[in-house]
């Protein structure tokens, strides 16, 4: 009789560690998920936030406001696209010895795809959004490092569009 007394507690033991593996793979798993939901939404606020900054700045003439985006952990760089840009020769970021190219953000430019914010992560790994009617100086595109997971920027409302570029 106690020789099978200790096979059952052995098998009991052998259930109890199964168990508690499974809950903890499950516990696990909804985290990573929790976290991976979390990214997906702080992008969208951002989308959202930076395109009602752009629309509400553009018609108001002059007038510059300071935008601090908080960008989520995974990505690098922020670019930013000058889709209004129609001359022949195509900007840096399409050069391919410059520190910005990446050639998803080229190939978006030259097909003129209403995405005109990126995000680089460390793996170049690309994610696209539009926020607006935004327009970039001198080389038509903009792209500033992530520090500390923000972005400050500057937009000047320049009446029908908003101007873009990183403050100083």
């Amino acid at each position: 009789m106690k020789n099978s007394q200790v096979i059952g507690e052995i098998f009991i033991y052998i259930l109890a560690i199964l168990l508690f593996s499974l809950i903890m793979l499950y516990g696990y798993n909804s985290i990573k998920s929790l976290g991976e939901k979390a990214d997906t939404v702080i992008l969208l606020q951002m989308e959202k936030h930076l395109s009602s900054s752009v629309k509400k700045i553009a018609s108001d003439y002059g007038t510059v406001i300071k935008e601090e985006l908080v960008i989520p952990n995974q990505y690098d760089k922020v670019c930013f696209i000058d889709l209004s840009y129609t001359g022949q020769q195509s900007t840096n970021i399409c050069l391919l010895g410059n520190n910005d190219y990446n050639p998803v953000i080229c190939n978006s430019w030259k097909d003129k795809i209403s995405k005109n914010m990126f995000l680089i992560s460390k793996n170049f790994d690309v994610s696209s959004m539009g926020v607006g009617n935004i327009k970039i100086s001198n080389s038509h595109y903009f792209c500033q490092n992530v520090i500390f997971g923000k972005v400050i920027l500057r937009l000047e409302g320049r009446g029908s569009y908003v101007e873009l570029s990183g403050w100083i």
